[in-house]
């Protein structure tokens, strides 16, 4: 397993940034991997408060990277909601749809086909893969939302009460939310209505979480919609043990190339002994 922590400029964000990088190439199975192969790759986005070094230090996302062969994606956005800022701000959306999976691209062997590319998130980041998948759907064949509705920031604000990250700041005139990119069940709305190939969908949230609601009304309107998600959810508030719990299942739930790559490179190697 090669694990990475980059620092590198960024003309988005203005400046540098972090990233953590899981590349699933480990001593003794690399003769497994073909020449020029380029990984399935999972862009994983960490939740507000949080930085790109979360799932590393708190699940098993190495694990899990291993035993399907995915390369894993850990951008750091800061509390910004993958947001392009307002007044010439840091473009963060920008950054992680565009400029980060190019250069990333150059220097690791990375999948630029949309059936090999997945993103996931949790609580803002949750929000952040929504907005991702749902307004870039031909970058990305399926869509891990834990603990996050998926909700526009509107709604987010008026289940926090005042709590809300100082919105403002982050998407501008807040009266301009609705039907926009960052109006989610918007933009799902007109994704269905006009045919659009959206990415598979995983949704999942405790039934303890503060955004339950959120999650609840989701699957209503999603279903008012017409639109096929998958849904789970079981005991657990907005904590790790919840996302520790359902970031594997997820993976297990992605449309893999090599599922359990690391068992089947074990038992060639017994075989041939």
């Amino acid at each position: 397993m090669a694990c990475f922590e980059l620092s590198l400029k960024s003309e988005a964000l203005g400046g540098q940034t972090s990233i953590s990088v899981i590349l699933p190439i480990f001593e003794g199975f690399d003769r497994e991997i073909p020449e020029g192969e380029k990984f399935q790759t999972l862009w994983l986005l960490h939740g507000g408060g949080g930085d790109h070094t979360d799932y590393v230090r708190k699940t098993a996302i190495e694990f899990w990277a291993v035993k399907h062969k995915l390369a894993v994606i850990m951008p750091e956005v800061g509390n910004s909601f993958y947001t392009d800022l307002p007044n010439g701000g840091a473009k963060y959306f920008t950054y992680v749809t565009e400029e980060l999976p190019a250069l990333l691209r150059k220097y690791f062997p990375l999948s630029e086909k949309r059936e090999n590319n997945f993103i996931c998130g949790l609580s803002m980041g949750g929000f952040g893969a929504a907005k991702c998948a749902f307004n870039c759907p031909e970058k990305y064949a399926a869509v891990g939302l834990m603990s996050t509705g998926p909700m526009s920031p509107l709604q987010l604000a008026e289940i926090l009460k005042g709590r809300d990250h100082h919105f403002e700041n982050i998407f501008g005139d807040v009266s301009l939310i609705p039907h926009s990119m960052n109006d989610i069940w918007y933009v799902l709305e007109e994704a269905v209505k006009n045919g659009v190939d959206l990415p598979k969908i995983y949704d999942c949230c405790g039934t303890e979480d503060f955004g339950y609601s959120g999650f609840c009304a989701f699957k209503e309107k999603a279903k008012e919609i017409g639109l096929e998600v998958t849904y789970a959810e079981g005991p657990g508030a907005h904590t790790w043990s919840f996302w520790n719990e359902y970031l594997p299942k997820i993976i297990d739930w992605l449309p893999l190339r090599d599922r359990n790559f690391e068992e089947n490179c074990m038992r060639k190697r017994f075989a041939a002994n």
